[in-house]
């Protein structure tokens, strides 16, 4: 159910089913290799000048690419590819975006940061105004790309967590997730991230190792 009183409920198909992760925030889904889906042509004040995504997440692999938000456009639009593309590549994270019209409007992808088996909290904002697309990875400002214009209101054929075009599987488990029509600040995001508690890890330490890096 969506908290946020615009009633953009999803739906979980396939294999998904839901799990309690978080005594303060309450079920997740475990996707098990089906999908959350979102309303596409009803979704209400679909982000158009800015928009944040996030979520926690906890991976059983990455190898490859896990898809966690996508959209695909319909008749609106001048191609069938994706137009969102939140997703872990091989522990990376790809922050992509392309409009109606194919037009690729951001397209970010971090060094390898998001480890397998570890409760982890991913954010990417966009601003179109300051044409900025951002990733963070547990509140930490991890990687800032360009982008141009404004976002994509066609999701027509497609809009949800899970598969896209039957590849790109999330496997592993989801919690949180948020979408918002303004692009958050690192401060906002860390406290977005600190409403929920979960289990800890060696998280801390890959991270501040793989930080030294970057």
């Amino acid at each position: 159910m969506d908290e946020s009183q615009q009633h953009n409920d999803a739906r979980i198909v396939n294999f998904a089913r839901t799990a309690l992760f978080s005594e303060r925030c309450g079920n997740g889904v475990d996707l098990n290799g089906g999908d959350i889906l979102l309303n596409g042509p009803s979704f209400r004040n679909k982000p158009r000048i800015a928009v944040t995504i996030a979520a926690w997440i906890k991976l059983f692999s990455v190898e490859g690419p896990n898809s966690l938000f996508d959209t695909i456009g319909g008749i609106n639009s001048t191609h069938d590819n994706g137009q969102y593309h939140l997703e872990i590549d091989s522990g990376s994270v790809r922050w992509f975006h392309r409009n109606e019209h194919g037009q690729i409007i951001f397209n970010v992808t971090s060094e390898v940061i998001v480890p397998s088996h570890v409760w982890t909290h991913v954010a990417c904002t966009y601003d179109s105004k300051l044409g900025q697309a951002d990733i963070y990875v547990n509140a930490k400002f991890i990687l800032r790309g360009d982008g141009s214009g404004e976002l994509s209101q066609d999701w027509q054929e497609k809009a949800g967590i899970g598969e896209h075009k039957g590849e790109r599987l999330l496997d592993g488990q989801i919690d949180e997730f948020y979408i918002s029509n303004e692009a958050l600040t690192q401060e906002e995001i860390k406290k977005l991230m600190q409403r929920c508690e979960f289990e800890k890890g060696m998280y801390d330490y890959l991270f501040e190792e793989k930080i030294n890096v970057l």
